[in-house]
This record gives C-alpha cells, sequence and structure tokens, in this order.
C-alpha cells in the first residue's frame, strides 16, 4: 500500500491545451456506433496518458485506434462536447494545475473537478462552459491560488462558491477572475474574507446591489475590475486602505453619490475608470494630491451633476496618457492643468461645459 500511494504522489498532470495545440478533447458526441474516435481524439488521449505513471496498468486498454472503446472513455450523444464527468480509473489527489483555456468543451464542470483538495491553479477561460458554477465540499479547493473561469456562459449566483472558499482558514485565493459570463445576484460578504486576493475581476457580468465597506480589508489587492454591471450606491470610504490597488476600474454601472476623497490616498494607482455612472458633487484637489501614478483616468456624470473645483494654478501630481470626461462640469474656461499633462495620447472633453478658445498650447502638448 506504501508503494502506491507513493506513485500516486507522483501523479502532477498539466492539461495545457492551449491556442498553440487546438485539441478537441473528449469530442465524442455524434459519433455513429460504427465509427471509432477521430484521431484529434486519439492522440488527446494519448498525450495525456503520457503525463501519467500508471505502475497498475489502469490504462492498459488504451492502445488501438478506436479510443471509444478505452476504459474510462464514454461517448455522449446528447451533451457535445465534454470534460468526462467522472474519471474513476485516475487517482487526482496529486494535481495541483489544471490548464484548459481556449478549448471547445461545450458542457458544464463536473462535479468532481471542484472536489481536488491539492488543486492550486484552475484555468478553463475561453471554453464555451455553461450552467452554474458547482458547489464546492467544504475543506476542498483550499490550496487554490489561481482560478480564471473567463468568457464562458455561467449562470446564477456565486454566494455558495465563495463562501466555500472564504470558509478555508488560509484562504489562499490571490487571483478570481470570472468576469464575461452571465453571473447574477449580489456580490457576498465573504468575498471580502479572501484577504490575500491580488486581483479581482468580475467584469461583464450582471452583478447589482451595493459595494460593502469590508472591500477595504483586502489590502493586498492590486487590480479591481467590476465594469460593465449594475452595481449602485455610493463608492465606500475603505477604499482609501488598498495601499496596493493599481487598477480600480468600476465602468459602466450605476453607481451614485460622491466620490469618496480616500481615493486620493491610492499612491499606486495607475488606472481610475468612473465612466458613466450617476457619480454627483464636486472634485477638488484633496480627491487628487498623491495619485502620482495615475496615468488613465475617465469619468462621467447625468446632466453635469459631477463638477471640478480646482484651482487655476494647481498642477496634478499626474502625467496621464489617456483622460475620458463626459457630461461633467469641468468649464467653462479651458482647464489650465491640462497643460502640465504632455504624454496625453487621447483626450476625451465631452459636454463638459467649456466656453472657451481651445488654447495654442495644446496643440504643443505632445
Amino acid at each position: 500500500m506504501a508503494s502506491r500511494n507513493m506513485y500516486f504522489k507522483l501523479l502532477s498532470i498539466f492539461f495545457i491545451f492551449s491556442k498553440f495545440y487546438h485539441l478537441q478533447i473528449f469530442e465524442v458526441a455524434g459519433f455513429n456506433s460504427s465509427v471509432g474516435c477521430i484521431e484529434a481524439e486519439r492522440k488527446a488521449l494519448l498525450k495525456f496518458k503520457e503525463g501519467l505513471i500508471d505502475p497498475f496498468g489502469r490504462l492498459s486498454s488504451w492502445v488501438g485506434k478506436d479510443c471509444c472503446n478505452w476504459a474510462g472513455v464514454v461517448r455522449d450523444n446528447k451533451t457535445g462536447n465534454v470534460l468526462p464527468q467522472s474519471l474513476p480509473f485516475v487517482n487526482f489527489t496529486s494535481l495541483q494545475a489544471l490548464d484548459l483555456s481556449q478549448n471547445r468543451l461545450s458542457s458544464s464542470i463536473p462535479q468532481w473537478l471542484f472536489n481536488v483538495s491539492n488543486l492550486e491553479q484552475l484555468k478553463l477561460d475561453m471554453c464555451n462552459l455553461t450552467g452554474p458554477i458547482p458547489k464546492v465540499l467544504w475543506g476542498n479547493l483550499c490550496k487554490l491560488r489561481i482560478l480564471d473561469i473567463s468568457s464562458n456562459s455561467f449562470e446564477g449566483e456565486i454566494t455558495d462558491f465563495v463562501e466555500a472558499l472564504s470558509g478555508c482558514t488560509n484562504r489562499s485565493v490571490e487571483t478570481l477572475d470570472l468576469s464575461s459570463n452571465k453571473l447574477t445576484g449580489n456580490l457576498p460578504d465573504s468575498l471580502w474574507l479572501l484577504r490575500n486576493l491580488i486581483s479581482l475581476k468580475l467584469s461583464y457580468n450582471k452583478f447589482k446591489g451595493r459595494l460593502s465597506d469590508s472591500l477595504g480589508s483586502l489590502r493586498n489587492l492590486e487590480e479591481l475590475d467590476l465594469s460593465h454591471n449594475t452595481l449602485s450606491g455610493p463608492l465606500p470610504k475603505s477604499m482609501g486602505n488598498l495601499s496596493r490597488l493599481e487598477v480600480l476600474d468600476l465602468t459602466f454601472n450605476m453607481k451614485s453619490g460622491t466620490i469618496t476623497e480616500s481615493i486620493g490616498q491610492l499612491t499606486r494607482l495607475s488606472r481610475l475608470g468612473l465612466y458613466e455612472n450617476s457619480l454627483k458633487g464636486v472634485i477638488t484637489e484633496i480627491h487628487l494630491p498623491n495619485l502620482t501614478n495615475l496615468y488613465d483616468l475617465s469619468l462621467s456624470s447625468e446632466s453635469k451633476s459631477l463638477a471640478f473645483s480646482l484651482r487655476k494654478d494647481w498642477i496634478p501630481p499626474f502625467n496621464l496618457l489617456y483622460i475620458a470626461i463626459s457630461d461633467c462640469q469641468l468649464g467653462p474656461a479651458f482647464p489650465a492643468w491640462l497643460r502640465t499633462q504632455n504624454m496625453i495620447v487621447q483626450i476625451t472633453l465631452s459636454s463638459v461645459g467649456i466656453s472657451d478658445t481651445i488654447p495654442d498650447w495644446l496643440w504643443r502638448s505632445s
């Protein structure tokens, strides 16, 4: 028994069938019973076999041309291109990294995949996966550091899934990318317990509700992309606690209220995206004093409910490459502080109440 366990501890499988290979894995739907599996499929399975140590011959039947008759390979005439729903012939206890990104799997995620206890990296982005995110048994996925299931068609809420991750004592997740799906509901409070998060991407979904003030507890966060949802309410003041934050993207939401002055404390912030929201109030120098690394700024409001009130001699601490301000009160004079921005690549100042001539220095700004 000890020998057997030793062999399986050596098992480390890396599925890396990326855009460089375009391999179709377990694509067995619609086959005529008299026809064997396609050649690309057979080669993919053999490549998978090469990464295994199989001292007990569990895969001894994996020879010959007709891979549909191999042990553990099941033809499915209903669901299309699928991940196998069970793999009883393989011990996955040592699996640490699984990358199946950019394949045409066209299925839901099988339950077994989210219950691999030693998994640290799971990448299933751009796989045409559907359905809800599977439930995770408590205590599993507690070593997970990187999860990317972006650009699929997952549906439903994420509360149960996030609660399972946050229930781990180590809360090891550093990268969580659920962007470009069809996920719904409020962002669960348990999300803010994942305090090792470095990158959180939830853009292009249907999330709603307010951002909790507990957001400020993610002090390791460097990237926060919540754009293209229907999030509402004000920006939490606790954002000022995110001292490592470099990217804040809340564009195309329904955020309202004033912009918290604590944003000015984010010294590492390089991109600030608040475009297409319903913000209001007044922006002064107090909002911007420490944004020395900012190069991309986008803001907008409705009916000029957001106004700028900056001294004429104010010199920004940043040097922007991109600036987009729309439906805000920036004028009537052309903003003199733009003269200091000598790295500008793109300027959008639409419907900002300017009643002035275009200054000559603008044409020399680049």
